[in-house]
């Protein structure tokens, strides 16, 4: 069985034959014939009728939003965050009135960011003109301020594209708090150039675990009424995550990033990512002729990985997120998990203070050994494909024997 193109009923008979179901409990599912939560409209349309019917929903806000957008010039912070307030008010009676039609939903969208632009900026107007507070604390209070409303935003609006933004701007408003208030800590300027080098890894971490956790309880989501907040929040934590990543990348002069810290967080990562392989060896242990030995053989090609990879903690980052989305069937954080590798592993190459001819040479012996690694692999699998179609379920759906 191909994990990748495992269907719903695959799933539920896997879950019954390893006894994490009952007999009873997955007749039940299979007779719901139960599918992810999605809108069942439009589904008619072709793609390209959907895609202009969402951009005819964004010009005809353009013109709404352009004349509103005008007060950001000529009016003052408290009418900026009243008429902020009001288009996200409208926004959202527009989006719950209006959940099935995509001009109506693309439309809500574009009202609810240029709310949100009038809010916050009206607010940030407030704050250092009218109350003409010190800097510091008017940024942090900003922060704040976008942090909860993002928050809220993420609980309220109905649509997965507006939390996944949500969950992004949280994101960076909760660093840009954190930040702003390390700086004004009571220390020495030294002290807090070590903690700001610290914390681009330390966050990375963070958004790690977090990613983490959400995938592994995509199935806890999916049988509770938080389900349609996985999506949103899975693949904004990976965006957030990757940005972060970058982030050590192009400003580790700007940031004052310390190596030791990258490299605390390559082994983080790292083990973050044994961890997860031998879930997922243990997951498919019938697949495996010595499932030990491989594990074992997965322990020590990351333990090796880290020697040349010990400062690149964006390349464990995209790791970690491959793996979990092959374990997780996540085709879309397979996908960006892919792109972000190879620009990870490409920036590692473009980096390396070696000639161009050795740079060749490091290419083939790494072509060489992934061929190796495959063949080897090869061998530790079993072909029990039949074997697991063989297991204590019916072939018949609905069926399920005890």
């Amino acid at each position: 069985m191909n994990p990748l193109d495992t269907t719903f009923e695959q799933v539920i008979r896997w879950l019954h034959s390893t006894r994490s179901l009952s007999a009873a409990q997955a007749e039940q599912l299979l007779a719901a014939d139960y599918v992810e939560p999605q809108t069942k409209t439009n589904v008619d349309r072709a793609w390209y009728v959907k895609l202009f019917i969402g951009i005819s929903a964004w010009i005809a806000a353009l013109f709404l939003i352009s004349g509103v957008s005008s007060l950001a010039f000529i009016a003052s912070g408290p009418v900026m965050t009243v008429a902020g307030l009001v288009l996200l008010g409208a926004a959202l009676a527009l989006k719950w009135a209006r959940q099935r039609s995509i001009f109506w939903g693309q439309f809500a969208f574009a009202l609810s960011l240029t709310g949100q632009g009038l809010f916050f900026g009206g607010f940030a107007q407030i704050l250092f003109d009218t109350l003409q507070q010190p800097e510091e604390g008017a940024i942090s209070q900003l922060a704040l301020i976008v942090m909860a409303t993002q928050i809220l935003l993420f609980f309220i609006f109905p649509d997965t594209v507006h939390r996944l933004l949500s969950v992004i701007f949280a994101s960076v408003a909760g660093i840009v708090l954190l930040v702003n208030e390390l700086t004004n800590w009571a220390l020495p300027s030294e002290q807090i150039d070590e903690l700001l080098g610290a914390l681009p890894p330390l966050l990375l971490m963070l958004f790690a675990v977090g990613l983490l956790w959400v995938w592994q309880s995509r199935t806890k989501f999916f049988a509770s009424r938080w389900h349609e907040l996985h999506a949103p929040l899975g693949y904004g934590l990976a965006i957030v995550m990757f940005g972060t990543a970058l982030a050590t990348l192009f400003f580790d002069d700007m940031l004052d990033i310390n190596t030791r810290f990258l490299w605390l967080a390559s082994v983080g990562l790292a083990l973050l990512l044994a961890h997860l392989a031998m879930q997922v060896i243990d997951e498919f242990a019938n697949q495996f002729t010595q499932p030990r030995l491989a594990k074992f053989s997965v322990l020590i090609a990351i333990g090796l990985l880290l020697i040349p990879l010990y400062n690149t903690a964006g390349v464990w980052a995209a790791l970690l997120a491959l793996v979990l989305g092959f374990r997780q069937n996540g085709h879309l954080l397979l996908g960006l998990a892919t792109l972000f590798l190879l620009f990870f592993i490409g920036f590692y190459y473009y980096s390396l203070d070696i000639t161009l001819l050795n740079k060749s040479y490091a290419l083939i012996g790494s072509g060489v050994l992934l061929l190796l690694v495959r063949f080897t692999a090869g061998r530790f699998l079993g072909h029990s494909d039949h074997e697991m179609a063989r297991h204590d379920i019916s072939p018949n759906r609905g069926e399920v024997s005890a």
